[in-house]
């Protein structure tokens, strides 16, 4: 009994393991209502489960195709995807979904891929994109078209915005430019 109880004393004053000190590193953090590190195994862990759902979103596009929504311009924020939800009547006053960006804005440069889900009637619906400039947040609104019918091919709604740029000279050509 006493060797026992010797070697468990012996123990707690041996110093630990590097992986066992951040350990009790994280659970004094956690203690204490800080944050916690992340250890390399859980690390590992979450890297697979990434590379999991990405094989089954491949998967899942191969057979039933993805809409990606690419936004293409320099200063301007996707802040709303709305798609016509009405019957397909052809007048001017569609029937707007709710905001399909309810994951967040969609920034300059930036994609998002969406599975497509829905039936023939979701062939050819009028979608409205609206945006907004980071800085003076002025709002723009970008109609277009896109296919959500299950096809196995992909669609692309690329957003652009060309605002056109005014350069004021004196009067005098530049340098190294024809008058």
């Amino acid at each position: 009994m006493r060797t026992i109880h010797g070697i468990a004393t012996l123990m707690a004053l041996a110093p630990l393991p590097a992986i066992a000190q951040q350990q009790q590193l994280d659970r004094e953090a956690d203690s204490a209502g800080l944050v916690t590190r992340q250890t390399p195994a859980d690390s590992v862990l979450a890297m697979r489960a990434i590379w999991a759902a990405e094989r089954q979103m491949t998967d899942q596009c191969k057979k039933y195709g993805c809409l990606a929504i690419v936004n293409m311009t320099d200063n301007y924020d996707a802040v709303g995807l709305y798609l016509d939800a009405g019957p397909p009547t052809g007048h001017a006053n569609p029937k707007w979904s709710p905001n399909q960006f309810s994951h967040a804005r969609l920034e300059p440069h930036k994609a998002y891929v969406m599975l497509k889900s829905g039936n023939a009637t979701m062939c050819g619906l009028p979608a409205r994109v609206e945006l907004e400039h980071q800085k003076t947040r002025e709002q723009l609104t970008v109609l277009g078209q896109v296919d959500l019918c299950r096809s196995g091919q992909d669609s692309q709604l690329l957003i652009r915005v060309l605002t056109p740029e005014v350069n004021a000279e004196d009067g005098k050509p530049a340098e190294g430019k024809a008058p």
